[in-house]
């Protein structure tokens, strides 16, 4: 069971979408009541081979739509409810397999028939256990992907899970203003040593190979908290805390 603060800390990312929690609280209700790996696996097959930012946009923005109309749908029907589909937001070479995974691994549900290769015969429904803020994490983690530019949804989708949890625990330490620690330099300077042109724009830098790295918050276009929304969403376990396989 999780519990949820009924206020907004900084709260939606737009105001015309605000949760009924905290975007952390509605992200790790939804790690918690819903299929996460059946979700993360669909929005992986989806978006790991994208390579223009445009197609990659494209994915997400359809799945932004099928979220807030299943909100929508939620806050006015409840369950077995049909949601509506944007289909003037289908991108052309969509996934249907994967498509179908992120919301299944949501709890909505999906009636077609058999063999079926058209999103225009796929009714998808409020489910029973469908719970609205597990939509509104969704949403927020979505929203947040939405803003990352392509290089940067390419390290976080293809990203070591141990590496990941290590640069989600340092980003949540630094962007509080503490330093990076000494248990995790050595993987940070790995993944800076890897991917240095990204590490440097969210906010690591060196100046020389025998200088330690140091965090510093970019002044423009700062993603840390939308790839904390995300790394959260893609990495972590129901509570919120463990890593999952």
């Amino acid at each position: 069971m999780c519990v949820c603060k009924q206020m907004a800390d900084g709260g939606a990312i737009e105001d015309t979408d605000p949760p009924p929690a905290t975007p952390t609280d509605c992200i790790n209700c939804m790690l918690q009541k819903t299929q996460v790996r059946y979700w993360r696996k669909g929005l992986f097959g989806m978006l790991r081979s994208h390579q223009e930012q445009r197609s990659l946009r494209a994915d997400i923005s359809f799945l932004i739509s099928n979220i807030r109309n299943a909100i929508t749908t939620y806050q006015r029907g409840g369950n077995h409810s049909v949601i509506p589909i944007n289909y003037d937001l289908k991108p052309d070479n969509i996934d249907l397999v994967n498509w179908r995974r992120v919301l299944v691994g949501m709890t909505l549900v999906l009636e077609e028939p058999d063999t079926n290769f058209e999103i225009r015969s796929i009714s998808v429904s409020i489910g029973e256990t469908t719970d609205s803020q597990c939509l509104h994490g969704m949403l927020i983690f979505l929203k947040a992907l939405h803003e990352l530019p392509l290089n940067l949804v390419h390290l976080v989708l293809n990203i070591d899970q141990t590496k990941g949890s290590i640069l989600f625990e340092t980003l949540t330490d630094t962007s509080m203003n503490f330093p990076i620690s000494l248990m995790y330099v050595r993987h940070i300077r790995e993944l800076y040593q890897a991917n240095m042109e990204i590490m440097r724009a969210i906010g690591f830098y060196r100046r020389s190979e025998v200088e330690e790295i140091t965090w510093t918050r970019p002044e423009r276009r700062d993603y840390t908290k939308s790839l904390l929304y995300v790394l959260r969403g893609l990495l972590r376990g129901p509570s919120g805390v463990q890593p999952t396989s």
